[in-house]
């Protein structure tokens, strides 16, 4: 899956809503977020999605020891893919200014992955990320909403799921 350290993101959108937990309601966000990385974190989906998707430049000498490099489209019209499933835990840390005012979220659900390969050999990536902040972490969320920030996205502890159908 996808992951990154100190690089640039927005979140788009903002679902805040309540959950059970038992007894208990605990706040809930769905956090819609979005980056450009270069093609090469398609090989961390799936090693066949980046040569399915990309050719190398049609003179590989001015690359020199970069020939891997595929940055032309192959099929331009394609547009947006889905990449189904979802894993958890994730976490997400916001880098907001001083490290006292970076926001963490851990053990969040990241789903609804969708993909945009892009001419030049970047790919447009959204997600809906899963998250139950504090009140306080809540607000710097709001604070950043269309904004570009710096974060990083840690999948390292994350376990693929079955992407439930009622789960929107």
């Amino acid at each position: 899956m996808i992951d990154f350290q100190q690089h640039e993101l927005r979140i788009t959108q903002v679902n805040v809503r309540t959950e059970r937990h038992g007894d208990d309601e605990v706040l809930a966000m769905d956090l819609k977020c979005e980056t450009d990385l270069p093609n090469m974190a398609l090989d961390r989906l799936d090693d066949d999605l980046r040569p399915s998707l990309f050719r190398t430049d049609a003179d590989p000498d001015l690359l020199g020891k970069d020939a891997g490099h595929m940055p032309n489209l192959k099929f331009p019209q394609l547009g947006p893919l889905t990449w189904n499933g979802s894993i958890s835990p994730v976490s997400l840390a916001l880098h907001i200014g001083t490290k006292k005012n970076e926001v963490l979220l851990t053990d969040a659900k990241l789903n609804k992955l969708r993909v945009t390969p892009r001419e030049g050999g970047t790919c447009g990536f959204a997600w809906r990320l899963q998250v139950h902040p504090n009140e306080d972490e809540a607000a710097k969320i709001m604070t950043v909403l269309k904004h570009t920030i710096k974060g990083t996205l840690d999948v390292s502890a994350a376990n693929e799921e079955d992407e439930d159908a009622d789960d929107d």
